[in-house]
């Protein structure tokens, strides 16, 4: 932006605005600035003082309102040094940097010396004294001579030592020296770096209450989506909360402001942008479909327990299925994709975010989902099953956003998840975390080897599932057997009860319905065939 010729001419009016509002996008913020002043003069510039430096000049916008008509001019963007050039001081302190750098070094390599020097001592001590009392046995060195020789190893060995000590203490002082360098130069930095002054020339038609919008967007600011689910004594309904995480540090705080957050990217410039093709192609892990059809346990579900199942319950080493990896097109990406949707969400009172660069927690909305509860039971790493949540989102317009969520139960925290992105009207799932109150117990109650042609290890275990709640839930059991990784040892399931059967990849599934204070039990047993001139490797981890 360019001075306008008649500013020259003109008096400069400082007037006083404040942050009225926000709007936080993924990676910036677009600030709202208010003021207001009696105008009186045919012509004047007003002048607005200590803009941040993360200000985008290209970005600054003016909106007149109030009962005074006057004609915008076009704004002028000053950049203000606030503290005069301190290029010597920086100079002064960063020789002095080097030089500490550089005698930091030597003393790092003098410690090394020593070390070896106290070292040397040490080992040649440990070969002297063999000698010297072979010696004294064979009367060729007398007393006197070894006592000489052990003063003279000691006071060695205490120089050294005390050396070593020495440039220890040295290099802790010449690491603070290090810190405190560095930071005086940082803040000589951050002292002398510019900020912003905007000018804004009236021509004033008709004088009176000129009030004032000054829009312009800042970097160093960012949101993301996180939810506080909190599950009570109801046991039919999740309240989720929807907050904005805020920080910033444009060098400016936000206090007592109407924020917003979006979705959206920031449009710093009126033209209108040009559009490309969208491109859509095959990625390569759908190259080969008939592999992928047979490898069902990697598809993506919406419960992250279910997903980790697989790869959590490999008894056998090798069996485990490995994390699903990132989809290429995933990798760089942000969080919030645009194809998702692009939407708002207004804050419903004011709020503080500091220029701090700490993430600040604004309350952006609140829902009651009406949600069924079931139970994931691992018997064969936990002795409580976790709980999930079966929600839909209710929400008419509101989507949930893909973000983190820190989860309650009955007041306490039990961890956090991470939630994909859910439309309105859309099923998803929550855990909720391990339920310590339901009990999952697994016992090896039978184990027998018989010898023969072929070596039979045959184990059988009892699952113990016990509900002490005063309503009826549903648990979904997960068992493992061993997976074959040869052709010479066989595994087969011989007895389920209730009845099942065993995946490729081993597991067992069962789905039980216990009523208010029941108590069942899961019988199954395995058979692994083996030669008998062999061992069986891994067996004994289940």
């Amino acid at each position: 932006m360019q001075t306008p010729a008649s500013s020259s001419q003109a008096a400069y009016v400082p007037i006083a605005t404040r942050i009225a509002a926000v709007t936080v996008y993924p990676h910036q913020a677009r600030i709202t600035r208010r003021g207001q002043i009696e105008v009186l003069e045919q012509r004047l510039t007003l002048e607005i003082k200590d803009l941040p430096t993360a200000l985008q000049p290209d970005s600054v916008q003016a909106y007149p309102r109030g009962s005074a008509k006057v004609i915008l001019q076009e704004p002028w963007i000053e950049t203000v040094m606030e503290l005069p050039n301190r290029h010597e001081e920086v100079g002064h302190l960063t020789r002095q940097l080097h030089q500490l750098e550089d005698t930091f070094r030597g003393c790092k390599d003098r410690l090394v010396a020593l070390n070896l020097q106290r070292t040397f001592l040490e080992s040649l001590v440990e070969q002297a004294a063999s000698s010297l009392a072979q010696g004294l046995s064979q009367q060729s060195t007398s007393l006197t001579d070894i006592s000489d020789i052990l003063q003279f190893f000691e006071q060695s060995y205490q120089q050294v030592t005390d050396a070593i000590a020495k440039h220890e203490r040295l290099k802790q002082d010449l690491d603070h020296q290090l810190q405190d360098t560095r930071q005086q130069l940082k803040q000589l930095h951050a002292q002398t770096t510019p900020q912003y002054r905007l000018l804004l020339p009236l021509i004033v038609e008709q004088p009176g209450l000129f009030e004032l919008d000054i829009v312009y967007d800042v970097d160093h600011a960012q949101w993301s989506p996180l939810y506080h689910v909190r599950l009570e004594d109801n046991p039919h309904t999740l309240q989720i909360d929807c907050i904005a995480q805020v920080r910033q540090n444009t060098g400016e705080p936000w206090e007592h402001v109407d924020i917003k957050v979006s979705t959206a990217l920031s449009g710093k410039s009126p033209a209108l942008p040009k559009t490309g093709c969208w491109y859509i192609n095959l990625s390569r892990k759908n190259s080969n479909p008939e592999r992928q059809d047979a490898i069902p346990s990697r598809v993506k579900t919406r419960s992250s327990i279910l997903d980790e199942t697989y790869r959590m319950l490999g008894a056998v080493p090798g069996s485990e299925i490995p994390t699903a990896k990132a989809d290429e097109e995933d990798i760089g990406l942000p969080m919030m994709k645009s194809t998702n949707a692009i939407i708002g969400f207004s804050a419903p009172e004011p709020a503080v975010v500091l220029s701090d660069d700490r993430p600040h927690q604004v309350p952006i909305g609140q829902l009651h989902l009406d949600s069924q509860f079931t139970y994931v039971a691992l018997p064969q790493r936990y002795s409580a099953p976790y709980l999930q949540a079966h929600l839909v989102n209710s929400s008419e317009r509101r989507p949930l956003l893909p973000g983190t969520v820190h989860l309650f139960r009955n007041g306490g925290y039990v961890g956090q998840e991470h939630l994909e992105y859910v439309a309105p009207g859309e099923p998803f799932q929550l855990s909720l975390g391990l339920d310590e109150r339901v009990l999952t117990q697994r016992e090896l109650v039978a184990r027998e080897t018989q010898a023969g042609n072929q070596c039979r290890d045959i184990r059988a275990y009892r699952l113990t599932l016990h509900n002490p709640c005063t309503h009826p839930i549903d648990i979904t059991v997960f068992e493992q057997i061993p997976v074959s990784q040869t052709d010479r040892i066989h595994v087969s399931l011989v007895k389920a009860e209730p009845q099942t059967f065993a995946l490729e990849s081993g597991l067992c599934q069962w789905s039980i319905r216990l009523e208010a204070q029941e108590t069942q039990h899961i019988h199954y047993q395995y058979v692994v065939e083996y030669p008998c001139d062999t061992s069986v490797l891994g067996l004994d981890v289940s």
